[in-house]
């Protein structure tokens, strides 16, 4: 009996929630079609797209094809092996130089014949085609829910997204109870000119404010919330700029500039710890206009 592998893939959580690609079902699908085949492995990638080819389970895939004797290669449909032309040929091409077989729960067995190889070709023209159109039409509702007046993706720190409307499919932006005053402090605290962004780190953490994941918010993290003009009720997302969007400002503008003030003033923003003191520090640039870093390494005498 001939060895089979079985490859499954969906993007979203709706499509592994989705009776009709959920993981289940193609593994179900790729079993009855490989009746005759001795599977000795299932490879899969949950919430992985078809037009990367960087997906874990794929590359395990792969690897394991070169590394073993394997005759057969079973999948729901060609697009949940690829969504992207070029990526489907260099699959293939890995496919056909281990001798492996690519079959289909949805047209069976495709050929290595001119006619099969056309169809196979025209077949990933196709699913790119797919893949593009569902990009295009997602980036248009994003943008028109940028233009209504709502951030059409995740909330900065101190918002919070939620469900309104019938089973809470619209999404909108409310202030979070515990984070959005922690905010205010941010913004009050760093508009004395008194402390830097370690600094207001430390405070905050010690007051409980954390990132989305639960960490300690970082430098730049904290640089971004500062300078972002979300939180005086400004929408800036693509090509849409909305000076007063319909999510509730946690700062007023007066507030917010004199923060943007404190940061032109701290020596274009440098930081004031450092473990060693370099001279020329802040003078010198690239001719490309960036600043030049200096650093300390390990068995090497001087500073480069």
């Amino acid at each position: 009996m001939d060895n089979a592998i079985i490859y499954c893939r969906v993007s979203t959580e709706e499509q592994a929630k989705d009776g009709h690609h959920s993981m289940a079902t193609q593994e179900n699908q790729c079993r009855k079609l490989a009746s005759t085949y001795n599977i000795i492995k299932i490879f899969k990638d949950p919430g992985k797209s078809g037009g990367d080819i960087k997906r874990p389970g794929l590359l395990e895939m792969l690897d394991y094809i070169k590394n073993n004797k394997i005759q057969a290669l079973f999948i729901q449909h060609t697009d949940r092996l690829a969504r992207d032309v070029i990526i489907h040929h260099e699959i293939k091409k890995e496919l056909s130089k281990n001798g492996v077989e690519l079959h289909t729960a949805s047209g069976g067995k495709i050929e290595d014949t001119p006619e099969g190889k056309m169809a196979d070709g025209m077949m990933a023209v196709v699913n790119e085609y797919h893949k593009n159109i569902t990009s295009y039409k997602t980036l248009k509702a994003m943008q028109n829910k940028a233009e209504s007046g709502w951030l059409p993706g995740e909330a900065p720190l101190g918002y919070k997204n939620v469900g309104i409307g019938a089973e809470g499919k619209i999404r909108v932006i409310e202030k979070d109870p515990v984070m959005s005053p922690l905010i205010k402090l941010a913004f009050k605290v760093f508009s004395t000119g008194s402390y830097s962004i370690e600094a207001l780190i430390d405070i905050l953490y010690a007051k409980g404010f954390r990132s989305k994941r639960g960490f300690k918010i970082s430098k730049s993290k904290m640089n971004y919330t500062l300078k972002n003009p979300f939180y005086i009720g400004e929408l800036h997302w693509g090509k849409t700029y909305l000076k007063k969007a319909k999510h509730k400002p946690l700062v007023s503008r007066e507030l917010f500039n004199a923060v943007q003030k404190v940061f032109a003033e701290h020596n274009h923003h440098a930081c004031r710890r450092r473990k060693y003191s370099f001279l020329l520090r802040g003078f010198l640039y690239c001719t490309c206009g960036s600043r030049m870093t200096a650093g300390k390494f390990k068995n090497k005498i001087w500073s480069y």
